[in-house]
């Protein structure tokens, strides 16, 4: 409560490596906490498991198309497998036959 009365600007550091102090312990989620609890429903932001789903579904598309796309602007990326044969591949290490296959 002590920081919540003083009547000055507040600056909170994190260090994401530090381990010391659980996430759920710490002074920032107690702040971010209350500051949630102030704002009216209107101004918070809120995303469902549906909503959610279908942004996680749209980023995996997106995370092929640009495979896809950086593959057909090089087709000269291979990468050479254990028997020695060349394997095309496309960003981020798929396999063209991957790329064909994925569901959305």
């Amino acid at each position: 409560n002590n920081f919540w009365e003083v009547r000055a600007y507040k600056l909170l550091m994190v260090d994401p490596s530090d381990n010391m102090i659980p996430d759920l312990a710490a002074l920032r989620t107690d702040v971010a906490i209350r500051v949630l609890e102030q704002m009216s429903p209107e101004e918070r932001f809120f995303i469902g498991d549906d909503q959610l789903m279908n942004i996680a579904e749209v980023w995996q598309f997106f995370s092929v198309l640009f495979a896809i796309c950086d593959f057909s602007e090089d087709p000269k990326k291979t990468r050479r497998t254990e028997s020695g044969s060349a394997q095309a591949t496309a960003g981020g290490g798929l396999s063209k036959e991957r790329l064909v296959g994925v569901p959305w």
